[in-house]
């Protein structure tokens, strides 16, 4: 199971998983789920990704905007 994982982040870009270890709000990693990352790693394309990614980053970041707020 762990070696699946490490498959999946392999996947990723570098500058994404890089951020993502960076990041110590807990509601911004629960956005970043095996299930919601698992398509990225299909796309063959590497600016699709960094698109994609950067949408969910953005999400990720109002969501943990308004539940500092609350």
């Amino acid at each position: 199971m762990v070696c699946y994982h490490i498959a999946l982040l392999e996947r990723l870009p570098e500058d994404f998983i890089q951020w993502l270890e960076a990041e110590d709000d807990q509601v911004i990693w629960r956005c970043f789920s095996e299930r919601r990352l698992r398509p990225i790693t299909k796309i063959a394309d590497r600016e699709e990704q960094v698109r994609q990614l950067t949408d969910m980053i953005g999400e990720a970041q109002a969501l943990a905007s308004r539940a500092a707020e609350d």
